[in-house]
């Protein structure tokens, strides 16, 4: 019970920068994909295939 107590601060400081990575990547992605899939209803075949390449990657 000792040790969890010891290690507790540690893993509430690694919890918590989850939480932050968590949030910024929410904040930044939604209008990337916004963004993405607005420049993919242009129909510019280099341009497409690009972004073609980036969201086969992502997933």
């Amino acid at each position: 019970m000792e040790y969890l107590i010891e290690i507790f601060p540690s893993l509430l400081n690694g919890a918590l920068i989850t939480i932050e990575v968590f949030l910024l990547v929410l904040i930044l992605s939604i209008p990337l994909g916004i963004i993405v899939s607005f420049i993919m209803q242009f129909n510019i075949k280099i341009v497409n295939f690009i972004i073609s390449i980036y969201i086969w990657i992502m997933r």
